[in-house]
């Protein structure tokens, strides 16, 4: 994947990957250990509201420590006959919700769904125990110019909560996706100030004159009005509900590979999604969700060996 490539991808279906619940051991109920191994099905909602309460404190300092960096947001997407709790981290559902988990006819189909990205980038030698050697086509150890072999690391960008996603040593720090507040030119994608992701269909409930969930930078003095930043044209959305946010992977830290030359906190893979999620009320589109990801290579190098999929775990 070529510096600043993008690519698009239409999610139609989504195949599911079930994930296993459980941990490997028990740990004592609200220590830092069995917040850090994170939610399982058998919680009841004290357990959940307790880890989330944690969680978000934690996101919280993260995001005051850097003002690119977005507050956790939700959104509740009802545009047809799927009703689906989505958030700005990249998931769509989340462990413990039973009211808004992907709802079909009736019925709750998502404990918790998101995007992943994964590539093999170069690391320090032994840097980590997943760690492996190059090998070169003749089973040899491949070499740098230096005569040094070479050291890979399959590293995966996702923004999962189930167990506890993945998360520093010390627990400070998820290694997930971020939402982002704004872009490098200082573009808008969301609301510090708001609890919810921007959708198209959002009023103005306070008063100001803006949809709640908007940023103030949707603002359009020509137009005199806030403007939706549509895919194709401003001020149009292509569904009868679209919901829109950005993330990047700088808290994936769990690799020493420095995807951005000239700045050692943002590490990762240095990908960044734009994420545009459409509903219809069209009968032929009723029972869908559209799910558009705009994956872009922010950082100064190539990747290689890239993969795209959704993690999908159902109840």
């Amino acid at each position: 994947m070529k510096k600043n490539q993008i690519f698009r991808f239409i999610c139609l279906s989504v195949a599911v990957i079930a994930i296993a619940n459980g941990q490997s051991k028990k740990t004592k109920r609200f220590s830092s250990e069995w917040k850090k191994a994170g939610p399982e099905k058998s919680w009841n909602s004290t357990e959940h509201e307790y880890f989330y309460k944690w969680r978000n404190d934690l996101m919280k300092r993260r995001s005051k420590l850097n003002d690119q960096i977005l507050r956790r947001q939700k959104a509740i997407l009802n545009g047809n006959k799927i009703t689906s709790e989505i958030w700005n981290y990249g998931s769509i559902s989340s462990p413990g919700n039973r009211v808004t988990d992907i709802v079909w006819e009736g019925l709750g189909y998502g404990y918790e769904f998101g995007p992943f990205i994964g590539a093999v980038v170069p690391v320090p030698a032994g840097s980590h125990q997943d760690a492996y050697q190059k090998i070169d086509a003749n089973g040899s150890p491949a070499l740098d110019d230096d005569g040094n072999p070479i050291w890979l690391a399959r590293v995966i960008s996702d923004g999962l909560v189930s167990l506890g996603g993945e998360i520093s040593p010390d627990g400070k720090t998820f290694y997930g996706w971020e939402p982002l507040a704004f872009n490098e030119q200082g573009v808008p994608y969301g609301d510090p100030n708001s609890t919810r992701i921007p959708t198209s269909n959002d009023v103005d409930r306070s008063g100001d004159g803006k949809p709640d969930s908007w940023p103030e930078g949707w603002y359009n003095p020509n137009l005199k009005r806030y403007v939706w930043p549509g895919a194709l044209r401003q001020g149009s959305s292509n569904s009868d509900l679209e919901s829109f946010f950005v993330v990047d992977d700088r808290s994936n830290k769990e690799f020493k590979y420095y995807p951005f030359s000239n700045d050692s906190t943002r590490m990762g893979l240095g990908i960044e999604i734009e994420c545009r999620y459409y509903q219809w009320s069209n009968p032929l589109a009723e029972d869908v969700i559209f799910l558009i990801y705009k994956v872009t290579n922010k950082s100064d190098k190539d990747l290689n060996d890239v993969i795209f999929g959704m993690w999908g775990d159902p109840h």
